[in-house]
């Protein structure tokens, strides 16, 4: 009786040390720790790549505790965000191309590859349009579609009024210094109701076409080119 007490205690005894060793084994095995296992990444590396000269615009990755990112800016001037490595701050001080890099050390001293995003800087300006619709609903169908040519492809505007404008809307849209503009009016059903303006970015009337009188029709096709100005 007493012998098989004996080896109870004895069996529980070695039990118990062999869970002691699984369980350390699994947090420390041959790969190392967990730590030790980190591989150093850039993820969802995120911020704009079209600015205008003087904006301030915020670059960012997701974070992971113990690492920490290292940024690179040039063609603008970074502005560190305090206690937060992972995002940073670029102020756009000149007109041309800026470019945004970042790599991550991690808690295990490695480090990741670098991730690098340019951002075109353009001197922009706010243009407008006055939109109407005699009949007060949509301009069903019709659009005006506005492009720009110059050093960076950018993609056009496209303006209308929908049924939900009651007939009424100003619109306005960023256009670059020293870029050709084009605006094109596509026709849609009962053109005779659409009347429109375009202001530049002194909010001088450049071009202005239609009435409520039914009697003037928006012509189709190019209606307006010119070379972006700012005051």
């Amino acid at each position: 009786m007493k012998i098989n007490k004996f080896l109870n205690i004895k069996s529980l005894a070695i039990l118990a040390l062999s869970l002691v060793v699984l369980v350390a084994c699994n947090d420390d095995d041959d790969f190392g720790t967990d730590t030790d296992k980190i591989v150093a990444k850039i993820f969802d590396f995120s911020g704009p790549t079209l600015v205008s000269l003087g904006d301030v615009e915020q670059f960012s990755v997701t974070p992971r505790a113990g690492s920490t990112f290292v940024w690179e800016v040039t063609g603008a001037e970074m502005e560190a965000i305090e206690g937060a490595t992972h995002k940073i701050n670029v102020n756009y001080n000149q007109i041309g191309v800026a470019t945004i890099s970042v790599y991550e050390v991690a808690a295990n001293g490695s480090t990741s590859e670098v991730s690098s995003q340019n951002v075109d800087v353009l001197s922009l300006c706010s243009w407008s349009v006055e939109m109407n619709d005699t009949w007060g609903d949509s301009w069903n169908g019709a659009e005006l579609q506005i492009t720009f040519d110059g050093a960076v492809d950018l993609a056009p505007v496209v303006m209308a009024l929908t049924d939900d404008d009651a007939g009424y809307k100003l619109e306005s849209f960023s256009a670059p210094v020293g870029y050709d503009m084009t605006v094109t009016f596509v026709s849609g059903d009962y053109d005779e109701e659409i009347s429109y303006s375009i202001f530049d970015a002194s909010d001088n009337t450049v071009y202005s076409v239609g009435d409520f009188t039914y009697s003037i029709i928006p012509p189709a096709g190019v209606v307006y080119t010119t070379t972006v100005v700012c005051p």
